[in-house]
């Protein structure tokens, strides 16, 4: 963790830090014979949030894959990014009102 501060502490239920300006909660709700994992991501800056939710989106769907026991074996774009990021970025983007051009950009590969 990047020079973070816990906020909450709650094992093995809840975990909420700082992340740079960021924080990030993460959740097991109990469901059924098992639990439901949330994560609420506060940006400290909004310009990055369909960078950085194209992001979670991509590793969420690899743990999903990874727990029901699917092949993980990661697939990348020819720039390094994770096959289907720059697609996610972009229906984030649109969905978040954030003009392409103040947008964070993607993390270098």
């Amino acid at each position: 963790m990047q020079d973070g501060e816990v906020l909450d502490f709650d094992p093995p239920r809840l975990l909420a830090y700082t992340w740079f300006e960021d924080q990030l909660r993460w959740e097991l709700r109990p469901q059924g014979d098992g639990c439901v994992l949330v994560l609420t991501h506060a940006f400290g800056d909004r310009f990055k949030a369909a960078r950085d939710g194209a992001g979670w989106h991509v590793c969420l769907w690899w743990l999903s894959r990874h727990l029901y026991g699917a092949p993980t074996g990661r697939a990348d774009d020819v720039d390094g990014l994770p096959r289907g990021w720059r697609e996610l970025n972009q229906e984030y983007l649109r969905r978040f009102d954030i003009p392409p051009e103040k947008a964070t950009p993607p993390p270098s590969g």
